[in-house]
């Protein structure tokens, strides 16, 4: 996960090779991170603990989806079909 941290979900979108050898836990923690980046709080135990530790996480409790672009909206696409395989 660590090659992650410093990608720019907003700008870039993530492609199917990039994700493709990553496990379903890691796939689960990447989603968190996107959603994480505009501050969404998790429910899922495993997602929110990764987020509290991150320093550049600030949970908003008014959160909502409308807040992603485009760009983001795309690789969550890509990350739940990936889930789903």
């Amino acid at each position: 996960m660590d090659a992650w941290k410093d990608f720019d979900f907003a700008k870039t979108a993530i492609k199917p090779a990039q994700i493709q050898p990553l496990y379903l836990e890691d796939l689960k923690l990447l989603r968190g991170v996107v959603f994480g980046r505009h501050g969404r709080i998790f429910k899922d135990a495993e997602i929110k603990a990764y987020l509290e530790a991150q320093s550049w996480f600030k949970p908003n409790p008014d959160f909502n989806n409308s807040m992603l672009n485009n760009t983001e909206r795309r690789s969550l696409d890509l990350i739940r079909t990936s889930r789903s395989e």
